[in-house]
């Protein structure tokens, strides 16, 4: 017996007794139907190259995110730029001397690039932290589990664009702790309301 979505639902204007509207029709089909739970296919991941690709892409096509640019020195800028089921775009503006400090990205893989200034990761790498400068056109991926830090060292603003995949849902910060380990500090979750 197929069930449609009016079939159930409650229709304002009938009387309230049991018996008097068409629920009393589908409620014992209700009933005595097994139970059954309809899983959602996980959405596909995109690779590390194809996270590359997709983060040229939008540089390559300011109209996308020039609009949304603004360098505002007491705060790093971000706004999501697309969002599809598998991966999200950000852009990230960074004023002299901001950071965001170690973070992974919930699960998720991502890769970055820089369209002007230069940004420089810190990150873990066979138990040794390591420091990358990257530089206008410089594009990187990571997967997931990567723990980094980004920032700009100046002199001048820097903007940089970055896709996750699946999209951000959390990032946990990290404080180092003997060495090379990490100590967690706290999780922030990601909003799905920092569209343009």
């Amino acid at each position: 017996m197929a069930l449609l979505l009016g079939d159930t639902a409650h229709d304002p204007t009938a009387a309230t007794t049991f018996g008097t509207n068409r629920f009393d029709q589908v409620a014992p089909a209700l009933q005595y139907a097994p139970a059954r739970v309809l899983k959602t296919p996980a959405p596909a991941r995109v690779d590390g190259d194809d996270l590359v690709a997709i983060v040229a892409r939008f540089a390559s096509a300011g109209r996308l995110w020039r609009p949304h640019v603004r360098h505002d020195p007491s705060a790093r800028r971000y706004v999501r730029l697309a969002w599809a089921p598998d991966h999200e775009v950000w852009l990230i503006c960074w004023s002299q001397g901001h950071e965001v400090d170690l973070h992974d990205h919930g699960g998720s893989a991502g890769a970055f690039i820089v369209t002007d200034g230069v940004l420089r990761e810190e990150y873990i790498d066979a138990g040794r932290f390591r420091r990358r400068r990257c530089t206008r056109g410089a594009a990187r991926s990571f997967s997931a589990g990567h723990v980094h830090t980004v920032s700009n060292p100046g002199p001048t603003v820097a903007t940089s664009i970055h896709a996750y995949s699946p999209p951000l849902r959390s990032m946990t910060f990290y404080a180092p702790h003997a060495g090379t380990d990490l100590l967690a500090t706290h999780v922030e979750m990601v909003s799905k309301r920092e569209s343009p």
